[in-house]
């Protein structure tokens, strides 16, 4: 299967993976810029980001604070990872899934 049946907010190839689900974010703060992977893999929700190689400085007088906006953009993906633990908790299932379900005897 290309696609996800199992949630809306998958975008992970299932050609490729079966019970990995991914949802990539970007967090932009001032002058700093930071990708994230937010996964579900076999149940457990986590969050990776490879750093990017950027310049952080502060310096007396200027108004860009590198620091700051790290600091606020790493602050920013916490709180994205703690929702998408919650939706997760959840298990939103994508809704041919619950259609699916009620066809099947039990």
């Amino acid at each position: 299967m290309a696609g996800c049946d199992s949630f809306d907010w998958c975008e992970t190839n299932h050609s490729e993976v079966d019970d990995v689900h991914e949802r990539r974010i970007e967090v932009r703060v001032g002058d700093m810029e930071q990708d994230f992977l937010l996964e579900l893999d076999h149940g457990v929700p986590r969050m990776e980001a490879t750093l990017d190689t950027a310049t952080v400085w502060i310096e007396p007088g200027e108004e860009t604070d590198s620091f700051a906006n790290l600091t606020e953009a790493m602050r920013r993906a916490r709180i994205e990872y703690d929702r998408f633990v919650q939706q997760t908790r959840t298990l939103r299932r994508h809704h041919s899934v619950t259609e699916g379900l009620m066809h099947v005897d039990g």
